[in-house]
């Protein structure tokens, strides 16, 4: 049996990559428990979890500090 090797999607976060979870925390500067609870809530999209920390720092014009929900 051969196993195809498929390519990493450069757009979005693979949870079950420790490699890739280590790189993106570091690269966002969230530690790689608080990268896996921003992918659940907003899924892996990098552009998406990187809108959500940057709201959560309060970087983007918009931010309350209040949760929505």
């Amino acid at each position: 049996m051969h196993r195809t090797n498929h390519p990493p999607l450069r757009n979005k976060i693979n949870l079950t990559d420790s490699a890739q979870v280590r790189a993106w925390a570091r690269r966002l500067g969230v530690s790689a428990d608080e990268l896996k609870a921003v992918v659940e809530k907003v899924g892996n999209s990098i552009a998406a979890v990187t809108k959500e920390i940057e709201l959560q720092r309060g970087k983007l014009p918009g931010f309350t500090g209040t949760d929505p929900a």
